[in-house]
């Protein structure tokens, strides 16, 4: 850990808890429980947990399904606990994981505490990642970033305490594992030999995680890494894999956030990480080095650019354009025949001045994403139907559909998923893009359709076979263009 001496100062430190505590609990009154369809089906895998009817997605099914066992887990726990319910913990979740990184972070920045307060601020206030609240991968990060905290230098308790948090990281995500190396690394670095507690303490808890997923799914990993895979090879237009992932991200935080500096954000970002491992302690060094290792794993492993995949980079990136700014400030200053206080001013302005002139679209689209109402088109027209499909159907009806999680946990029916994430069998047929095949082999009592995704299930309803057995019965339409869901349900006709 940084030394006393060399840590920003107390009251910098309870400043920006409350500058940063601000921003996320005006984002959780504003979004809060409206999120990703995606989180939804880790948020059924807690509610069956809590209502006493297993780790499922579907009650009776022992589907691996969900790449967040451990988050499930918790929200499972705490909504019991707390009688809070699961969307609103998951939101809860970010607001705590977000200025809890940015404490982190700040609390080992060493003499650079003004570019991390920078970076931190834009952290907590970042609208591509509050508009993903809810996900597991802020949570995720944030005990990563507090298990290197914790291991401190000298060897022993605090070895076994950072392990058991680093493996608690891994439990919620499994590509947290990733970091959790990298922080052994680090800590082997830094004392020059192996840092053998912490890594028995991951071991164990890792151990533990594998073997109870054995025990009740019959498998180690989640079968969600295959059906993403799988997605990205017989969907290719769809889903973008392999090196197309990074300029389908760049797409992605453009549009939601970055209007066309993404590119930008992520190079200077990626440039400055090596100020960043530079000037700060561990857990910077550990933050810059896990969004590297993301950075070329996610193409690698062949899976879809998913949006919340790039929240470490984006994180990451945010520290890295300030540790760059500040650094080329302050040597910039260094030339001034000014006094040192008046060089350390100048090299704020300069860095500041720069940051501002380069970035300020992001500034602009986070406090146009602040002020304006907020509207949830997709979640609002998902929970809506899951509500009619709940009042029009008995316990046992199956409804099939390509976004599932959303439906599943408002509807309380059993759901098929066509596209493989908690519907196994759907995979073969997704290898060979047969959605319409998927679904014959297991035909259920509703089918849905949404006019934007109509490249899953439009060509079986145009097909033959289900235009004879299957009729519309229900439509809910939002305002948003092109927001329009259709349930049809089978009548009867063998």
């Amino acid at each position: 850990m940084v030394p006393e001496d060399r840590r920003p100062p107390r009251s910098v430190l309870a400043a920006a808890a409350l500058l940063w505590l601000a921003p996320a609990v005006y984002a959780t009154w504003r979004l809060g429980a409206k999120s990703f369809d995606d989180f939804y089906i880790t948020y059924r895998y807690a509610w069956n947990l809590a209502a006493g009817h297993g780790f499922v997605f579907n009650p009776g099914q022992r589907v691996f399904g969900t790449t967040a066992p451990g988050f499930g887990l918790l929200l499972a726990l705490l909504t019991r606990l707390t009688a809070i319910p699961i969307p609103w913990l998951g939101t809860l979740a970010t607001t705590v994981a977000l200025p809890g990184i940015a404490l982190l972070a700040l609390r080992d920045s060493r003499d650079r505490w003004p570019e991390a307060l920078a970076a931190g601020s834009l952290l907590v206030t970042c609208h591509y990642i509050w508009v993903q609240h809810g996900s597991e991968v802020p949570f995720t990060l944030f005990l990563l970033l507090a298990a290197a905290a914790l291991a401190e230098r000298h060897p022993g308790l605090s070895g076994l305490t950072a392990g058991l948090t680093a493996g608690c990281a891994v439990w919620c995500r499994p590509d947290a594992l990733l970091g959790a190396g990298i922080l052994g690394l680090l800590l082997w670095g830094e004392r020059r030999r192996l840092p053998w507690r912490y890594g028995a303490a991951l071991g164990a808890v890792v151990a533990a995680g594998l073997i109870s997923a054995r025990l009740w799914f019959g498998q180690l990993l989640p079968h969600t890494l295959e059906a993403k895979r799988a997605q990205a090879a017989a969907l290719r237009a769809a889903w973008k894999a392999g090196w197309a992932f990074w300029p389908e991200a760049l797409a992605q935080i453009n549009q939601l956030y970055a209007g066309d500096r993404a590119l930008l954000l992520l190079l200077i970002g990626g440039l400055g990480l090596a100020a960043v491992a530079w000037r700060g302690g561990r857990t910077l060094r550990l933050l810059a080095a896990n969004a590297a290792a993301l950075a070329l794993a996610y193409p690698l492993l062949g899976v879809p650019a998913y949006t919340w995949y790039m929240i470490p980079v984006v994180a990451a990136a945010f520290y890295g354009v300030c540790f760059l700014a500040g650094e080329i400030g302050r040597r910039l200053a260094a030339l001034l025949p000014l006094p040192e206080p008046a060089r350390r001013t100048s090299a704020l302005l300069a860095a500041g001045l720069a940051f501002l002139l380069v970035f300020t679209p992001l500034l602009t689209r986070t406090v146009k994403e602040a002020t304006r109402p907020r509207a949830f088109p997709r979640f609002t027209l998902y929970e809506r139907t899951a509500a009619w499909i709940r009042a029009n159907s008995a316990p046992g009806d199956e409804v099939s559909y390509v976004e599932v999680g959303t439906l599943a946990y408002f509807s309380d029916r059993p759901v098929e998923d066509l596209v493989g994430l908690v519907t196994p069998r759907s995979l073969p047929f997704l290898l060979k893009n047969d959605i319409i095949g998927a679904f014959r082999d297991h035909p259920t009592a509703f089918l849905l359709h949404h006019e934007k995704l109509a490249v899953f299930t439009g060509p079986l309803l145009q097909h033959r076979w289900f235009q004879r057995r299957y009729e519309e019965v229900h439509r809910e339409a939002m305002r948003a263009p092109g927001e329009v869901l259709v349930v049809y349900r089978r009548n009867g006709v063998p």
